[in-house]
């Protein structure tokens, strides 16, 4: 009963993933992209097993007005004073993302794979004890 549970969040959260990996590049579908300079990387250290999580500033100009935010995503390439793109919604433009895909990438894929995974294990004790009987 334990893993009919822990299969049935499975398939929910997975497909929660999914969608927000719709919403995520529906969202950037909107916005501008521009170029903007790392001003800062700061770290924040893990502790145990977590990781370190960094946080990576940057500013960019729009319209004139220039903007200091944090950006959403982190890579070993970014050093300070190096440029990078991003989208900003230009309703808000202090409204960021990184430029790129991999956070929309990050939650469809694991969407599939966890609603893939538990539909399957479902399946497999559906027809096990269908089978049964």
């Amino acid at each position: 009963m334990k893993q009919l549970i822990l299969a049935i969040l499975g398939l929910i959260f997975g497909i929660i993933l999914i969608v927000l990996g719709f919403v995520q590049k529906h969202k950037q579908s909107d916005y501008t992209e521009t170029t903007a300079e790392i001003t800062e990387i700061t770290v924040e250290a893990g502790t145990g097993d977590d990781s370190d999580t960094h946080h990576v500033y940057v500013k960019y100009t729009v319209d004139g007005k220039e903007y200091n935010e944090e950006l959403d995503e982190y890579s070993s390439k970014y050093k300070v004073g190096k440029s990078v793109k991003i989208k900003y919604n230009p309703d808000n433009p202090a409204d960021i993302t990184s430029s790129g895909n991999i956070p929309m990438i990050i939650c469809f894929v694991s969407g599939v794979l966890l609603t893939l995974g538990s539909g399957i294990f479902l399946g497999a004790g559906a027809y096990y004890v269908f089978k049964k009987q």
